[in-house]
């Protein structure tokens, strides 16, 4: 499959392409969002929310918003393996926090698609080598987030089972299509 860095002008983004493999987007770039195509496997679906708990081939499991042009959610159900097309979700600022977690859904809800959310969350995995660190809050809702580098720094004091407060932009999905397994 391809990634793709894009930068988009709609919705306040400046859009731009280039085909490759996993691309880490500079941090001193504002506006930079990675996309990414990738098959997948739905695990769960919650059409209230417009979310769909999707495992990547890695076995990473990412929640994704639907956007309002992703028109067959209710055609999804679990085990269905299909392309997807979405914005990585992307740390914004992260720090450690005496705070207990809370359900990031409700809040992640109420933003639009893109938007930045902010949360208490635990720790329940860290790949350095990746950037990524992946959180759950009191909902077990797992996410798996990009780390950029501005924020890798704070990364060195936090380690799984932490509570950290995260400012994140959520995943979202443009677009799930079926594919055939």
């Amino acid at each position: 499959m391809s990634n793709r860095l894009m930068v988009a002008l709609a919705s306040g983004f400046i859009l731009v392409a280039a085909d490759g493999p996993m691309l880490n987007a500079a941090p001193e770039a504002a506006g930079v969002v990675l996309t990414a195509d990738t098959l997948a496997t739905v695990e769960t679906v919650d059409r209230q929310a417009r979310q769909v708990l999707v495992r990547l081939p890695d076995g990473t499991l990412v929640t994704l918003q639907l956007a309002p042009e992703v028109k067959n959610l209710d055609e999804l159900k679990p085990g269905d393996h299909v392309l997807a097309k979405y914005f990585e979700a992307k740390v914004v600022h992260l720090k450690k926090s005496a705070e207990a977690p809370v359900a990031k859904a409700a809040v992640a809800v109420a933003a639009p698609p893109g938007a930045e959310v902010k949360a208490v969350t635990t720790v329940v995995g860290i790949d350095p080598a990746r950037g990524t660190i992946d959180l759950a809050g009191s909902d077990n809702k797992p996410e798996t987030l990009t780390v950029p580098e501005s924020e890798m720094a704070d990364m060195k004091n936090v380690k799984v089972g932490d509570n950290v407060e995260v400012t994140y932009t959520k995943a979202v999905a443009i677009s799930l299509e079926p594919v055939p397994s």
